[in-house]
């Protein structure tokens, strides 16, 4: 807190204090006269009063000056990895074990017994614990690896994580363990479990009700996505898959829950013109995307395709609704947002051209 000698907190400054424990702080021994007092707002709190407060003194008076202060709300972070690699929305994750990015076309055209799982909760990339060349996490022996999150901003108070899995692995309870775990100290640990495996087994789950609270003084979080098959048999199922995990400030299922809003910075259509090549994708750029609508139509108006997808990213293989390639020629195309806070937002009538 500064005292100033002049109202307005301009002039000089005559003295400084720092708040004690119950956020009091006393100017003593000053002449009648016009003052003003400034807070300073520490990091992690905006104030519900004005910052600087006058005052008048008269000989003999104590007056009392009310500052109010309140912590900043968190905001909601989401990891949905727009590549192959492990650096995503959050940033740069930490793997171990069979963990590694993929992209879910791909596998799912690799993988055969992955096909009866679509839709994907997302059109492009996820999190897999299990090995490309076999479709599975057998190797031969007891295996187990971490996927561990790059620190997470957070403030006190409640909070909820949320995340789509799918599970294809041995249902004993003992064997294939899959665990979520949280820590407030670091990556190294040490490490709370909030969630573990449970049925249903081979389809995309939405995994919520996950509420923790950050303590007092904490500002960061990470995560760990854990697998361990405890034995080498019975390995042979596709593994542990985990996309569009979300940390969101307030209680999952107590209408506190604040997810991130909806922000669309851009729109696109990659590439554009389609010169060559049989796929292109629909792009959503912001943050809090939680899926897309793609609608396109030819010149005449008539919709030649529609799709949607979980995600910020929508592949498309030139192909109409009808499952024929589309001809070469100008089309229009609206692609509507979904944010995880519930909003849309619908995108302008663009064009797209394609040149094979």
């Amino acid at each position: 807190m500064e005292l100033y000698d002049s109202p307005n907190c301009t002039g000089n400054v005559v003295d400084t204090e720092v708040t004690n424990a119950d956020g009091d702080a006393t100017f003593a021994g000053l002449a009648p006269g016009n003052y003003s007092v400034k807070e300073t707002l520490q990091a992690g709190w905006q104030a519900t009063t004005e910052t600087c407060q006058n005052v008048t003194l008269v000989a003999g008076a104590t007056v009392t000056l009310d500052f109010g202060n309140q912590q900043v709300p968190g905001v909601g972070v989401c990891e949905t990895w727009p590549n192959p690699s492990l650096t995503g929305d959050l940033g740069t994750w930490t793997a171990t074990g069979l963990w590694h990015v993929v992209d879910e076309d791909t596998k799912a055209e690799a993988c055969p017994n992955y096909l009866n799982v679509t839709p994907f909760p997302s059109s492009d990339y996820d999190a897999w614990y299990g090995q490309d060349a076999t479709c599975n996490y057998n190797t031969g022996g007891v295996n187990s690896g971490s996927l561990i999150s790059p620190a997470i901003p957070v403030t006190p108070g409640p909070w909820n994580i949320t995340f789509d899995s799918y599970l294809s692995v041995e249902p004993l309870a003992s064997f294939d363990l899959a665990r979520v775990y949280y820590s407030f100290t670091g990556p190294a640990g040490p490490w709370t479990q909030l969630w573990t495996k449970q049925p249903p087994y081979n389809s995309w789950e939405h995994i919520t009700g996950l509420n923790i609270t950050v303590p007092a003084g904490t500002t960061q979080m990470w995560l760990k996505f854990d697998f361990n098959t405890v034995d080498s048999v019975l390995n042979n199922y596709l593994g542990w898959e985990v996309d569009n995990i979300c940390v969101n400030p307030g209680t999952y299922g107590q209408g506190l829950s604040a997810p991130v809003p909806l922000v669309v910075s851009e729109v696109l259509a990659i590439p554009n013109p389609v010169k060559d090549v049989h796929t292109m994708t629909f792009l959503a750029e912001g943050q809090g995307i939680a899926g897309l609508e793609v609608e396109v139509f030819d010149l005449a108006g008539k919709r030649v395709f529609s799709s949607s997808a979980k995600g910020n990213k929508l592949d498309w293989h030139l192909q109409s609704n009808e499952g024929s390639l589309v001809a070469n020629g100008v089309y229009l195309y609206v692609v509507t947002v979904k944010g995880y806070d519930g909003t849309e937002v619908k995108s302008e009538i663009k064009k797209l051209v394609v040149l094979r």
